[in-house]
């Protein structure tokens, strides 16, 4: 039934002329097509090209009721690519550029409203000069359904890319943001009459007479004073009273529903334009001055998410920090995250909304006015505690910028501190150390520069050029005012961002701008409108521009009269889809602050900072504080810069040293030296041994201070047994003084404590002990003063004595009656002692055999190796053995043969391959023979060898389990305390 009565009144629609009965063919149409079957039944019987033609029609009423029906038919898919085939674009863009009907205006949006939803019918609109058009029609004369209209057609042309430029030129932003004040101003507060009274500088000198120049300079610093309003400064000085807060607020969120529908989409329209085009935004934005104070107001309602992402996207930019300071956005979004605090369910904030509060704070912090109104709001201890508890990343990071600031105020950090600041910063740079990975830079070498060589001139040629530049070339620019556009000190200067971190000044740390981009471009509110609001769930569907097909919604129309035209409400609350949005467009605001600084150097700049405001740290010198400060200079690549001062900052407060005393910081402090790292030139690796060196010294010097050594002898003397090893063995590392070291170690019996420690306790702790024998023996200078040989040795070949057999072989008789035959003519040559055996009676020269057995074959062909390299003078640089037997067997048979030359160099082979494994077979071979030069080089390797401590401990309980244990025993303890009087002596 519906389909032939549809049927016939477009049959009858395109076969009458007369308008009136046009007119109501038009209005029975409007009244049966409501719903989606009606739509497209409309569409299949060809409703649409005679509604075209319509339009085009020059009857105001006609084209009224035809675009309405025109409207409800594009909510239908099908429809608005029908409808866009027809060609309706061109006379709907000519109709909202000359016609002045409200009503008509408002229809026609709408119905472009609904096609923009297609990319191809959106390009097509754009192109026609649609943007200029919209500038006319967002006036806040207009009512507020054409308003609404017209933003909503904004937001969806906004993809296009043209549009989007051309808008932000045109200035459609600042045109809604006017439209937001008028609508929102509080027309209970009267306008202030602004009367004339004197300027400051007269007020106070009233008897004075100044410069024009100095009165503009100083008016000029007052009025950006007063608009300031911060507590940071004395009205008095300026001639003023304190002003008073204002008792009635001077703009409200609207509550009528056709006002929240407008600031809605106002609002999500602002939020798409600062998002893609932030950097045009700032002085639109702030409209005649008072924008930023309309939004503040608003974040009081029920567009507070809305307004709030706005303001975070809008504080990353430089130039927009100043005017939402003078618009108390800081103690806006300080008094929105202490209702959140308090618990109260009626001021719950989303994760979202804190995140932008968070922003908002931490980027004005930049400035010094700011930094007091969130001191004085208690927005940092909240601060603080969002850092505790928060998991997301960039919230964290966000935090730790503006922390940075307030370094430069005592009053804050101290606050900062007492609330458990450093704890928090600790606790997070553990959880980073625990995914880290090493970070270390090789040592940069110096650039070789080139230099060219220089053409020279005649003095004629010199005339000629310049004469040309002058006549040929314009005025110079590059020398501009300062402040002008060509002037490299003028606006246009880089600002810094909140990866620099610059510690000069907190003015020259602002963040930097970064571009909103949000993988998800669906930032719409409404993908159709139609004349009524019976189907508005329908109203929230998502709609994607990359989609292919677009879903489009039906809904109904209203009644014949244009005064009851209902466009809809849009919703206020946002979607979940909208959220997810928003959140995504404030994680791309803050996510490049990870590009060019990593977390943990961030709380590295705030831990060794914050020493300079501070007096006392006890948190810092917590064991948990300082394992994660030495974890640290192993994984980052400078750790020079960030590391040493804090921990500097911690041993040189006295207050720290018993503490320091009651952990192992001084035994970890040492072993930076040992990176662990197989890095060859490393610059990280070296800055390491830096810092252990620096912090140690530091350490020294209040250990032999005279409160040092009273806690110390009080903690050897009379401390627990467990407290007394432990100090025993930090004695070895702080005190350097032979003096003082003298009496801790022999007079306090800490060196007796730290042997026992050695060969009796637990391995832990013999480690400990093993790696402080080491450091003492550096202290005081004990070591081989004969190794200084760092030359290349060649390689060892066992079988190249055998060149030297040439028909006069003799055989000497090792070990199990092995035979190696050399020459004898060379051996006779070679030594004396071979001479007389080999030319007498001897039975070495009857049976043509040397008879060793106590040397192995390996032993005896590598002294036949050095008998070779002798003959040729090539002792300095001999080829080292595979291993110490061998060694030690060519050093004995070149005493025994008064070999002194090969004696020397064996020495020095020896001192080269000892180790840890072979030190106890040198110090037995010493001490069987009697021999003073093996007994020193493996006693200046035990003390002095700077191995791991548990490759100590092994090497030192071996040698007391040893024939000679006792010995050695002895002579470890008579060289330390002999090296040790010597020193006193020399001092």
């Amino acid at each position: 039934m519906e389909s032939r009565i549809i049927k016939q009144n477009i049959e009858e629609l395109s076969s009458v002329a007369d308008n009136r009965a046009i007119y109501r063919i038009l209005t029975k149409i409007r009244t049966d097509v409501k719903t989606r079957e009606n739509i497209e039944i409309f569409l299949t019987e060809g409703g649409l090209s005679p509604l075209i033609e319509l339009i085009k029609k020059p009857n105001e009423k006609i084209i009224d009721v035809s675009l309405s029906i025109l409207g409800n038919c594009c909510t239908v898919e099908k429809c608005a690519k029908k409808a866009g085939e027809l060609g309706v674009v061109a006379p709907l863009i000519l109709l909202l550029s000359t016609m002045t009907s409200d009503s008509i205006q408002c229809r026609v949006c709408r119905i472009l409203g609904n096609i923009a939803a297609l990319d191809g019918i959106a390009e097509a609109i754009s192109s026609r000069g649609v943007s200029s058009i919209l500038l006319t029609i967002l006036d806040d004369t207009k009512p507020i359904a054409t308003l609404v209209m017209a933003v909503r057609l904004v937001s969806k042309l906004w993809k296009i890319q043209s549009f989007r430029m051309e808008t932000c030129k045109n200035g459609m932003a600042k045109r809604m943001m006017m439209i937001l004040i008028k609508h929102s101003r509080n027309v209970g507060v009267p306008t202030a009459v602004v009367a004339k009274e004197p300027d400051a500088l007269a007020k106070m000198h009233p008897k004075k007479e100044f410069r024009e120049s100095t009165r503009k300079m100083f008016n000029s610093m007052v009025k950006n004073l007063e608009n300031a309003r911060s507590d940071v400064f004395d009205y008095s000085v300026l001639g003023k009273d304190q002003p008073q807060d204002m008792k009635t607020e001077e703009f409200l969120a609207p509550t009528e529903p056709d006002k929240c529908d407008l600031f809605n989409g106002i609002l999500r329209c602002l939020q798409m334009m600062v998002k893609d085009e932030k950097v045009f935004m700032d002085h639109q934005i702030n409209a005649d001055g008072n924008g930023f104070k309309c939004l503040m107001a608003l974040c009081k309602g029920q567009f507070r998410v809305l307004v709030l992402s706005i303001l975070s996207a809008l504080a990353f930019e430089q130039f927009t920090r100043y005017d939402m300071g003078c618009a108390h956005a800081v103690s806006m979004a300080s008094e929105l995250l202490q209702c959140y605090s308090s618990g109260d369910p009626d001021s719950f904030l989303t994760d979202l909304e804190v995140r932008c509060c968070v922003n908002i704070i931490c980027l004005l912090a930049s400035e010094a006015c700011n930094r007091a109104k969130i001191r004085h709001s208690d927005a940092l201890k909240i601060l603080l505690q969002r850092f505790r508890e928060t998991q997301c990343r960039q919230e964290l990071d966000m935090i730790m910028y503006g922390f940075t600031f307030f370094k430069y105020d005592q009053m804050s950090i101290c606050l900062l501190v007492r609330e458990g600041l450093i704890g928090a910063l600790i606790k997070r740079l553990t959880e980073e150390l625990v995914e880290a990975k090493v970070d270390h830079v090789p040592i940069k070498k110096p650039i070789e520069i080139k230099l060219a060589k220089r053409k020279r001139f005649k003095a004629s040629d010199i005339d000629i050029i310049m004469k040309r530049l002058r006549s040929n070339s314009p005025m110079c620019s590059n020398f501009a005012e300062p402040g002008s556009p060509n002037s490299s000190s003028g606006m246009n200067a880089n600002h810094g961002s909140p990866s620099s971190f610059c510690s000069i000044s907190p003015k020259s740390a602002s963040p930097r701008s970064t571009d909103l981009e949000s993988d998800d471009e669906s930032a719409t509110y409404s993908p159709v409108c139609s004349d009524s609001d019976e189907d508005m769930p329908l109203r929230r569907a998502k709609e994607k521009r990359d989609l292919p097909a677009v879903e489009i919604a039906v809904v109904d129309v209203d009644e014949n009269t244009t005064e009851s035209l209902d466009v809809g409400l849009i919703d206020i609350e946002p979607s979940t889809h909208e959220n997810a949005l928003l959140e995504a467009m404030v994680e791309k605001d803050t996510k490049e602050i990870e590009s060019e600084i990593s977390t943990i150097q961030r709380i590295l700049l705030l831990l060794r900072d914050m020493p300079r405001m501070l007096p006392h740290a006890p948190e810092l010198a917590k064991m948990e504080s300082l394992t994660a400060l030495i974890k640290t200079c192993r994984f980052i690549s400078n750790p020079q810069a960030y590391c040493n001062n804090i921990l500097y900052f911690v041993v040189q407060d006295t207050k720290n040293f018993v503490p320091l005393l009651q952990n192992d910081f001084v035994i970890d402090v040492y072993k930076l030296r040992h990176t662990g790292y197989d890095h060859t030139d490393c610059q990280s690796c070296q800055e390491m041994i830096s810092i252990s060196i620096s912090v140690l010294s530091a350490l020294t010097g209040i250990a032999e201070s005279g409160y040092g050594r009273g806690e110390l002898a009080h903690y050897l003397l009379t401390g627990e047994q467990e407290m007394r090893k432990h100090v025993a063995i930090l004695t070895t590392f702080i005190i350097r003084e032979p003096k003082f070291l003298y009496t801790f170690l022999v007079d306090h019996s800490a060196l007796y404590t730290i042997m026992e420690i050695i060969l009796t306790d637990d391995k832990e702790l013999g480690e400990k002990a093993c790696l402080g024998i080491t450091a003492l023996a550096n202290n005081l200078n004990i070591c081989d003063s004969n190794d200084t040989d760092n030359s290349d040795h060649p390689t060892y070949d066992e079988e190249n004595y055998s060149t030297a057999c040439d028909g006069d072989a003799i055989s000497f008789v090792v070990k199990d009656s092995q035979r190696v035959d050399f020459s004898e003519n060379i051996l006779k040559h070679i030594s004396d002692v071979f001479y007389s055996m080999l030319t007498s009676d001897f039975k070495e020269s009857i049976n043509r055999e040397i008879h060793i057995a106590d040397i192995s074959v390996a032993g005896i062909k590598y002294f036949l190796n050095l008998i070779m390299l002798s003959r040729s003078d090539s002792l300095e640089s001999v080829p080292l053995a595979f291993s110490m037997t061998p060694a030690l067997e060519a050093y004995e048979l070149s005493i025994r043969y008064m070999l002194s030359d090969i004696e020397t160099a064996l020495l020095g082979v020896i001192r080269k391959i000892v180790s840890e494994i072979n030190v106890l077979s040198v110090f037995e071979w010493a001490m069987m023979n009697n021999n003073r030069q093996l007994l020193e080089i493996s006693v200046y390797y035990y003390l002095s060898s700077d191995i791991c401590g548990k490759k100590k401990l092994l090497m030192y309980r071996e040698a007391d389990l040893s024939e000679y244990g006792t010995q050695w025993n002895q002579l470890i303890l008579d060289t330390i305390v002999d090296k040790c009087v010597a020193s006193m002596e020399v001092s």
